[in-house]
């Protein structure tokens, strides 16, 4: 999130109720409290007093049991995209795929707020 003049101290994050990862949204909640971002969630549409909107999409796929191929989070503030982070499953057989949503989010949201130490580390 390069373009930030200070870390936002509160995100907006736009429900997409198309997304049926059960856990995904509190994964994602927790990852922005981990850096110390409060989070809120709206809409969709966003709240127009949100300055910092947090948009994501993920979708599943199948091999003996349902698991999460793809995931993306991005980041605008006043309508502009400012950064964006994805989880993408490259196929075949390995096990990995079969990890929970933390172990494949939480490094999505590190590589978003990578200049933005974990709220532990403040």
């Amino acid at each position: 999130m390069r373009s930030y003049e200070l870390p936002p101290s509160s995100v907006c994050i736009e429900k997409n109720s198309e997304v049926r990862v059960t856990d995904f949204l509190a994964v994602l909640i927790a990852g922005f409290r981990r850096h110390g971002i409060e989070t809120r969630v709206v809409g969709p549409p966003a709240d127009e007093d949100c300055a910092y909107v947090v948009t994501y999409s993920a979708r599943r796929s199948w091999d003996l049991v349902s698991y999460m191929n793809y995931a993306e989070v991005r980041v605008s503030r006043n309508g502009e995209m400012l950064a964006s982070a994805t989880y993408s499953h490259a196929g075949g057989y390995a096990f990995n795929k079969y990890r929970g949503t933390r172990a494949k989010i939480n490094p999505v949201i590190d590589e978003l707020l990578e200049e933005y130490p974990s709220a532990s580390r403040r």
